[in-house]
């Protein structure tokens, strides 16, 4: 396995009480040349898909969750915000260059993973709606924001009001989330290879 590169983000364990490109027609023959040059080399097809486009193991990962009740000096945490019992918590702080309202200074998340009632909610929202499916589940992972707890109600202008805060984080952001969603709630490459060796059987009962 790759050794994890430069990652973003925190989490910690806080305990407390309460896509490949499709190619309609068959690709000529390409040839990938190494940046520096060199001498080129093939890319595998299958059926019109081109691979090994990116090496998904050498993109950042999010850092492992630590046993620990300690957070960030950055990381504020609204006293009312009760977080489950042994609960893996992100963090999350996103520089005011990288939103598209800089003028609201640099912005900041609690977030942690969902539960069977949090993805209902958050389907409900989604409605007809497919595609957004992955930024309703993302964005109910937030539970405070900018040291405030997240109000669902919250009128237009609070500063816990999570629809202005998605809006004014902008894509990048949006994407980061989107990103920890998905590392967070589904198993790793090691994981499904273990459960599938191990945790599978299928017969053909005669």
């Amino acid at each position: 396995m790759n050794e994890k590169k430069k990652k973003s983000g925190r989490v910690v364990n806080v305990s407390m009480g309460s896509k490949e490109p499709v190619i309609d027609q068959p690709p000529p023959e390409p040839q990938f040349v190494p940046e520096g040059g060199g001498e080129a080399e093939e890319l595998e097809h299958d059926t019109g898909r081109v691979t090994n486009l990116v090496d998904e193991a050498d993109e950042p990962e999010f850092p492992d969750a630590e046993a620990t009740n300690s957070v960030p000096s950055w990381v504020k945490i609204p006293d009312d915000l009760k977080i489950p019992r042994g609960t893996s918590v992100g963090f999350m702080k996103f520089p005011s260059r990288m939103t598209v309202s800089p003028q609201k200074g640099d912005r900041q998340v609690v977030i942690w993973t969902l539960t069977d009632l949090d993805e209902r909610v958050a389907y409900d929202r989604v409605q007809h709606n497919v595609a957004n499916a992955a930024n309703e589940l993302a964005k109910q992972m937030i539970r405070a924001i900018d040291g405030v707890k997240v109000n669902w109600a919250a009128k237009r202008g609070d500063s816990n009001n999570i629809h202005e805060f998605w809006r004014d984080i902008g894509p990048k952001c949006r994407h980061m989330l989107v990103k920890y969603y998905s590392s967070t709630h589904a198993m790793d490459v090691e994981e499904v290879t273990y459960f599938l060796e191990n945790c599978v059987a299928v017969r053909t009962m005669t």
